[in-house]
């Protein structure tokens, strides 16, 4: 047991930390802790996004180029197309944040997201479905910069 909290009870170490005022005890738990673990799951999940991406498309590059018979230019560019999404959501989202808000431009990185999702999943044919890979691209360029 800590010298600092040598007795005193478990009920009244709970109530200090639940409460406003810090008693100076070294663990007791905050709401500006929780603020911080929470924005670093949220920056933690924007940077995951990069490695998910890019894990995902080189699972199905081989597959892709059998179904639509692409030559080596067309599947490059498939797989390669959200990258430059990703730059240009990324050189986009500084701008476009300041004029939104953070709030506002996560909510439309969320909407870029599940488009891009469906309609890559729906995708009839190569065009399209490296049209909504750009988008997806998009939004993982701008939570990388507006998650953080």
């Amino acid at each position: 047991m800590n010298k600092d909290t040598k007795g005193v009870s478990p009920q009244e170490l709970i109530a200090v930390a639940k409460s406003d005022h810090y008693s100076g005890l070294p663990f007791a738990i905050r709401r500006s802790n929780l603020l911080v673990l929470f924005c670093a799951i949220v920056a933690a999940l924007g940077g995951f996004l990069f490695g998910f991406d890019t894990a995902v498309i080189s699972g199905v590059e081989q597959p892709l180029q059998r179904l639509w018979q692409l030559n080596d230019f067309i599947h490059g560019l498939a797989v390669a197309i959200a990258l430059y999404g990703t730059v240009t959501g990324a050189l986009l989202a500084g701008l476009i944040g300041d004029m939104l808000g953070r709030r506002m431009m996560l909510f439309l990185v969320g909407i870029l997201y599940l488009v891009s999702a469906v309609a890559t999943a729906l995708a009839p044919e190569i065009w399209s479905f490296m049209v909504f890979r750009f988008i997806g691209g998009l939004g993982v360029g701008a939570a990388s910069v507006v998650a953080p």
